[in-house]
């Protein structure tokens, strides 16, 4: 019985579980948007995320002890993905809607089996291993397009925004442990990688979110070691030096100059379309499905555009039904991140305001992607009724107790 086994190799399954769903979820075909129809990278893909979700179960039935999953985020993902199938019916494109709701149904069980069977720590803890070998594999064989003006994958075709996210997923991370006095070296030069992988992709999205979760996520350290407050008292200058003294940070976010402007120009051009233009009222309160990835912009020389936003994707896609349920699903999550337990509160309060102040650039956070992996488990962790003895562990340098297993030590995260 896998219940008997080393903790390690358990652990490998779950390192295994988040590979596949990772693999189901990035774009394979840059440009490409599933609007219906079958084909072999839609198969594909559809085979990995149902491995992942059986190896998922099996992983979940080999273990004596689990964790009770929290109702509450589950209930309302399902409830957001059955308004925007009935938006599909509406809008007449209920297939692709429904295909992309059981895409996102698959990712949500997957990841409910594994916090049943790990704890949300410990399958974070994995989930950030896969994540970031994902981005040192794109980022060292990626590295020629740097010299391009942007930072993007090799292999994997991560482009820049992606990959400064998935960055900053494994930098909160390792933040999380240095506000907990838990940090190594290794950690901290692992940390300033990530930070710089950010600084060469040139995502303004993604290096305003981040400053604005870091502020806030500190607010709730619990403790500091000697050499953390040393690097955070050379840092605080040296950071400000860097913004107001050279244009390292203008050159990021003012990037494109007067192109760079209309980038967000069209952003807007495509949002104000998303909340003007007449829809009936079934497209008005329940959208036009999950498949709906662009919009129609009347009064430009284009005639549809991406939406580029997750709260207006939400709008567009399940309606005004669908944005109060993500929404409520996001602020919940918020206030519980802010009451969680010390040990653990700083990296979901970290990730949360950092996944929901990307969402305002970024679309893809209520759909079958990264980033709604990483909503699903901060929701469901920060909910999560903390064992007294056993389980889940108390901090993130510890690992949990399972049947037959001896509480060790945490292997660094960079590794």
């Amino acid at each position: 019985m896998m219940g008997t086994r080393p903790l390690s190799l358990r652990l490998s399954g779950a390192h295994l579980v988040w590979a596949l769903l990772i693999a189901a979820t990035i774009p394979w075909r840059k440009g490409v948007y599933y609007e219906g129809g079958l084909d072999s990278v839609v198969l594909a893909k559809a085979v990995l995320s149902i491995v992942a979700m059986v190896l998922a179960m099996h992983l979940h039935g080999a273990r004596p002890a689990h964790l009770g999953v929290p109702a509450a985020p589950v209930v309302l993902v399902v409830c957001y993905l059955a308004v925007t199938v009935v938006g599909g019916y509406a809008h007449q494109t209920l297939l692709p809607a429904a295909v992309v709701a059981v895409r996102v149904v698959i990712l949500c069980v997957t990841v409910s089996l594994l916090y049943s069977t790990f704890g949300p720590t410990e399958m974070m803890r994995s989930l950030v291993h896969v994540i970031g070998t994902l981005v040192w594999c794109g980022t060292l064989t990626g590295l020629p397009s740097a010299a391009k003006g942007r930072l993007a994958g090799g292999v994997p075709p991560i482009n820049p925004n992606e990959l400064a996210f998935l960055a900053s997923v494994c930098l909160f991370w390792l933040l999380a442990r240095m506000l907990q006095g838990l940090e190594s070296t290794l950690d901290i030069l692992t940390a300033g990688g990530y930070a710089a992988v950010v600084l060469l992709t040139g995502s303004r999205s993604a290096l305003a979110a981040l400053c604005v979760a870091i502020v806030v996520m500190a607010l709730r350290a619990t403790r500091l070691s000697r050499r953390s407050f040393g690097i955070l008292s050379f840092l605080a200058p040296t950071l400000a030096y860097v913004a107001f003294g050279t244009d390292l940070l203008s050159s990021v976010f003012l990037r494109g100059g007067e192109r760079g402007i209309t980038t967000l120009s069209n952003r807007t051009i495509a949002w104000d379309a998303a909340l003007t233009s007449h829809r009936d009222p079934w497209e008005t309160w329940f959208g036009a499905g999950l498949a709906q990835k662009k919009i129609e912009v009347p009064g430009q020389w284009w005639t549809t555009q991406l939406l580029d936003s997750s709260w207006i994707s939400a709008i567009v896609q399940g309606g005004f039904v669908g944005a109060i349920i993500v929404a409520g699903l996001c602020l919940a999550t918020i206030v519980r991140s802010m009451t969680a337990p010390p040990s653990a509160g700083p990296l979901w309060l970290g990730l949360i305001v950092y996944l929901c102040a990307r969402a305002v650039l970024e679309s893809g956070l209520f759909d079958s992607s990264v980033s709604f992996m990483v909503l699903l488990t901060t929701a469901l962790a920060t909910r999560a009724e903390w064992p007294s003895s056993g389980g889940e562990p108390t901090d993130l340098g510890e690992r949990p107790v399972g049947a037959g297993a001896e509480r060790v030590s945490a292997p660094s995260a960079s590794r």
